[in-house]
């Protein structure tokens, strides 16, 4: 996010967990998850990072936020983008299977 022009127009919200020691190859889910927009404007993408918890001292967190990490975010483009007024309630459906999780804006 870095490189591009941007504005996060709510709080980041937890997704998905992934077990990485134990791993399901067959694993796959859905849910919709709810944010709210703190401004008017015009959503043109969804993005998204992960936290990686190596053990309990180390961790790598991937956000914008984090300046020391060499790992770049996701977005998802919404086609078309989507118009959003301040204090709308947003929901997001997130989808995942074994090769790449997705991310929409739920109308």
């Amino acid at each position: 996010l870095s490189t591009f022009k941007h504005r996060i127009i709510g709080e980041p919200v937890e997704t998905f967990g992934f077990d990485l020691e134990h791993p399901d190859p067959d694993d796959t889910g859905e849910e919709v998850f709810t944010i709210t927009a703190d401004r008017n404007c015009t959503c043109h993408a969804i993005v998204y990072w992960f936290d990686l918890n190596l053990d309990d001292d180390i961790s790598i967190e991937t956000s914008s936020l984090n300046e020391i990490t060499c790992w770049m975010q996701a977005a998802q483009v919404q086609n078309p983008p989507a118009p959003l007024t301040a204090g709308q309630e947003i929901r997001i459906r997130g989808k995942y299977d074994n090769i790449k999780i997705r991310f929409d804006i739920v109308q």
